[in-house]
């Protein structure tokens, strides 16, 4: 049995709401670990899954893009955290609403935000050398949400009412006497 929409959003709302846990979490283990160079984050669970590696790499704030091109003091150039909790609540938001614009705007910002995870993806990969679990789970809460996006957008479409073709069948002419006569 297929979703309905109502369903479908539902489900990107529950999705969006566990990438803003993990958002959250991002961004208060990266508050924790500026104000304690010591502290152990939960996600530390071996040598080869760090969040603490991550999270105080240059890539966690601005994506590692902002501070070179706008500087480390630039409004942009925060906490990788924040743009998820943003990012996430306006998925929640868009996420509720069966306007296709809407629905195509919701595309629009996934499309970006897996681009910048694809990018992040690498940089854990091949520039840190380390996994994050917290970075697993959000790149895997996007797919899902990307997904869900994707089916109910195609749900609307099919729940529209077909345009006509255009072209009106002409009643047929009265039989009768015209006025000529």
């Amino acid at each position: 049995m297929a979703a309905s929409v109502k369903q479908l959003s539902t489900f990107i709302a529950i999705a969006c709401v566990i990438g803003l846990a993990l958002s959250l979490n991002s961004y208060y283990l990266a508050i924790t670990l500026e104000e304690d160079d010591e502290y152990e984050a939960w996600c530390d669970i071996s040598g080869y899954s760090s969040c603490t590696k991550v999270l105080q790499s240059e890539y966690s704030s601005g994506f590692g893009l902002i501070a070179p091109y706008l500087g480390n003091d630039s409004f942009l150039n925060v906490s990788n955290g924040i743009f998820g909790l943003l990012f996430y609540t306006i998925e929640l938001i868009l996420g509720f609403s069966t306007s296709s614009l809407t629905v195509k705007a919701q595309a629009v910002l996934l499309f970006l935000s897996n681009a910048v995870l694809a990018w992040l993806a690498y940089v854990l990969l091949f520039e840190i050398q380390e996994l994050c679990i917290i970075c697993i789970g959000l790149y895997f809460t996007n797919v899902i949400i990307t997904v869900l996006t994707i089916v109910r957008f195609r749900r609307l479409q099919q729940a529209k009412p077909k345009p006509s073709s255009g072209t009106k069948k002409k009643a047929p002419a009265k039989k009768g006497r015209s006025k000529k006569d």
